[in-house]
């Protein structure tokens, strides 16, 4: 590794990601000023030895204003020159690159007979679909289905389509939308590797029956509760009278409050599953009393409710397993994203005012 002025490189190579293509030999660079510090994305080689930085996840435009040296300056390193270039450029650069995948792994799928729409230059190939698939949670089966088909692809083409739209307004150049992609991008690999840190501890036979054995409520004893309800937006005056009619024991009386504060809200009949309510509420249902009145959020809404009867619902056999290991998997996500959360704030070094908010504690001076 060689260093000079805070800049660090490193060897890599862009990949064309359909075909595995090497479209050059490039750097990653590193670039560090003080306590600030960017991560090239990319590169490609230049003139007479130079090497031009395509895209930066921290500098460009992050940092655009703030750091004007480091986005137009020309450093040197043993003969090399290395410029860093605008969003604009970058991007364009990164868009000839891409589109030249792009037009190999378009042809490739025609001649395959793998495309099902063209939307001007774009295609929609069968990979394209199977994902929106995956996406819109379409079970294989209901895969051929023409209703559905006709759904799927055709909100694909509709999003097809106005991404042309965008690219030709250049709408992929202007630093929030560019920013915008780079979170997308940070979630869908963040998301991507708790899945695959949760499967790589998938559950045995015996785990299974044993997490069954210890969720009755969602399995052999599994109820489906009728209740009244009466919903309602949360908003900040929803919030206080919540508050202040927890411990109401009339629908009626809470109907008649509702309306006189003008919170808008409607009342009817409705089902709850045992097994989509936490254990420790569904506790204080089972001990019900029959003037109780209960109160759930659920999104943006709240609900008061009382229930009027319940039904036996079990479930069984592999119904059941295919839910536990559901549950079980959405369980070691969460345990997985709070010990990432454990090891991030170990790891991390807040700066300046935020080192005070980022403390243990509330970050409030006692």
């Amino acid at each position: 590794m060689d260093q000079l002025s805070g800049i660090r490189i490193y060897s890599s190579r862009l990949i064309c990601s359909q075909k595995k293509e090497i479209i050059g030999s490039l750097n990653e660079i590193n670039i560090n000023n003080g306590n600030r510090s960017g991560k090239a994305l990319g590169a490609r080689p230049g003139a007479a030895g130079s090497l031009v930085v395509l895209a930066s996840e921290r500098l460009a435009p992050l940092y655009f204003d703030s750091w004007p040296i480091w986005l137009h300056g020309v450093f040197w390193m043993k003969g090399m020159s290395i410029k860093i270039v605008r969003p604009a450029v970058l991007l364009a650069c990164c868009a000839i690159a891409l589109a030249g995948c792009g037009k190999k792994s378009d042809q490739a799928a025609a001649s395959k007979g793998q495309v099902v729409a063209r939307v001007g230059d774009e295609v929609v190939t069968i990979q394209d679909l199977e994902n929106e698939f995956r996406w819109a949670n379409v079970t294989p089966d209901k895969q051929k289905e023409p209703e559905i088909v006709k759904r799927v692809l055709g909100e694909l083409v509709v999003r097809k389509y106005l991404l042309r739209q965008a690219m030709a307004a250049k709408l992929d150049r202007e630093p929030g939308v560019l920013l915008d992609l780079l979170r997308s991008r940070e979630q869908i690999l963040e998301n991507a590797y708790l899945q695959r840190t949760a499967a790589a501890k998938a559950p045995g036979k015996a785990d299974i029956d044993r997490y069954i054995a210890n969720n009755p409520a969602k399995f052999a004893g599994r109820k489906l509760l009728s209740v009244e309800q009466i919903a309602f937006p949360i908003g900040p005056s929803a919030q206080s009278f919540v508050e202040a009619n927890k411990d109401t024991k009339s629908l009626d009386e809470i109907d008649q409050k509702l309306t006189a504060a003008g919170i808008p809200h409607g009342r009817q009949m409705g089902a709850l599953n045992s097994g989509d309510l936490p254990p420790e509420f569904y506790g204080l249902i089972e001990a019900k009393k029959a003037d109780d009145v209960f109160f759930v959020r659920s999104g943006q809404n709240g609900m008061f409710f009382k229930v009027k009867g319940e039904e036996r619902r079990p479930l069984e056999g592999e119904a059941a397993a295919n839910l536990a290991r559901q549950l079980m998997r959405a369980d070691a996500v969460k345990a997985e994203m709070g010990i990432a959360a454990y090891s991030a704030n170990l790891e991390a070094k807040y700066e300046g005012d935020y080192a005070k908010i980022m403390q243990p504690g509330d970050g409030k001076k006692n």
